[in-house]
């Protein structure tokens, strides 16, 4: 931080949070948050400065064999017994599905390299209270009507406007 005289303050939390970033994107459901995970982690590699995904933690049902690439995939009492012993850094519901982020994956992604995570803008907001730890980077996503009710199309869930709109 600058110093009101001109001087540059020394960042005492820097050793702790180490040189590397987690990159989060956040955004309510289909709004893109891996369409652009994936983008920035292939652009990132052509340019030799690789990012690794932090995946979350879910209990829902994979839609592709691509959703493992993003999820570990969980039965919902481990998932309790997890947040119950404090492996989330954050964790939220969603259409009855739980869905977390572990911050020892994060811790150890962002040992060796700049991090990337999804989430939702209440994970974003719990994710926040590690700025301390960690070096935090946001980028908030948000998706015209039409995008939102192809992506929801495409996932096979049936769209009501205000369903859409909530999403936005």
């Amino acid at each position: 931080p600058d110093h009101p005289r001109g001087r540059q303050e020394p960042d005492l939390l820097a050793d702790v949070r180490g040189k590397n970033s987690l990159i989060i994107f956040v955004g309510g459901t289909a709004v893109g948050k891996t369409y652009w995970s994936d983008l920035l982690m292939r652009r990132s590699s052509e340019l030799g400065r690789p990012v690794r995904r932090v995946k979350n933690t879910t209990t829902r049902k994979p839609r592709s064999v691509l959703d493992f690439k993003s999820y570990n995939f969980v039965p919902k009492e481990q998932f309790e017994t997890m947040k119950r012993n404090g492996c989330f850094a954050e964790s939220d519901t969603f259409r009855d599905q739980y869905y977390g982020s572990s911050l020892d994956r994060v811790k150890r992604v962002l040992a060796d390299s700049h991090g990337i995570l999804a989430l939702t803008p209440r994970g974003a907001a719990a994710v926040y209270k590690l700025r301390h730890e960690i070096n935090l980077k946001f980028v908030v996503l948000k998706a015209g009507e039409e995008l939102l009710r192809k992506n929801l199309f495409r996932r096979g869930v049936t769209v009501s406007r205000y369903y859409v709109s909530r999403q936005r």
